[in-house]
């Protein structure tokens, strides 16, 4: 959550599913930190109150990492010009003003609905990685990876294995994937792959999506 109202923070934190852990962040050297942790997140709730410049630095950084997670603004006021601000960044608007009942009721609704799309988010990389073989230290590193968004520098301490065991890991997950030996390229399989699960993926398709990945290595 992006804001510097401790209340408005305090009641996120007092209206948040048990499986998600609110931090809230107004300044980049928090949002490192946080981010550092590996932490999967599930939405961004950002206080419009915050200047645009603040807000847009912030977003932009979480943005680099995670695409387009789900957004709520908090917006102080129902004028126009206040909605088409927050609009910059999410359609999902609420009111500063508006009864707790309503806040919650709302606030409930955007996380429950938030953390059920990353559960299924999580599940389709991880069926990805199981469709392909994937077993052991392997679907562990490749987790770390497409999931938790691991730098190949810090996976040894993240994975809490030695360089060794990283490069031997990395070796068989490429293999396996038959791909360049190289985190970017697990990545973007994964990613694509993941838009192709309703229906069977053919030969063709893995081909071109591997092909992708080498070019995407050699950038």
């Amino acid at each position: 959550m992006f804001t510097r109202d401790a209340r408005e923070l305090a009641f996120i934190r007092g209206v948040a599913p048990d499986t998600v852990r609110v931090v809230g962040s107004s300044d980049m050297a928090s949002l490192e930190l946080e981010l550092a942790r590996h932490t999967v997140l599930v939405a961004v709730i950002v206080d419009m109150r915050l200047s645009r410049a603040e807000r847009g630095a912030l977003l932009k950084k979480v943005r680099s990492r995670w695409a387009c997670p789900p957004t709520l603004a908090l917006v102080e006021t129902p004028l126009a010009w206040a909605r088409a601000e927050a609009r910059l960044h999410t359609r999902n608007h609420l009111l500063l003003a508006a009864s707790p009942e309503e806040k919650e009721v709302r606030t409930r609704a955007f996380l429950n609905t938030a953390v059920s799309a990353r559960l299924h988010w999580i599940s389709s990389r991880l069926t990805v990685g199981r469709r392909y073989g994937l077993r052991g230290a392997a679907l562990e590193t490749y987790a770390a990876l497409v999931i938790c968004q691991v730098l190949r520098s810090q996976l040894s301490a993240y994975l809490g294995v030695g360089s060794a065991a990283i490069e031997k890991r990395m070796r068989v997950l490429c293999d396996t994937l038959d791909l360049p030996r190289c985190p970017e390229s697990v990545v973007q399989f994964a990613n694509t792959i993941d838009l192709c699960m309703a229906t069977p993926v053919a030969p063709s398709l893995l081909g071109k999506l591997r092909e992708q990945a080498r070019e995407l290595a050699q950038a």
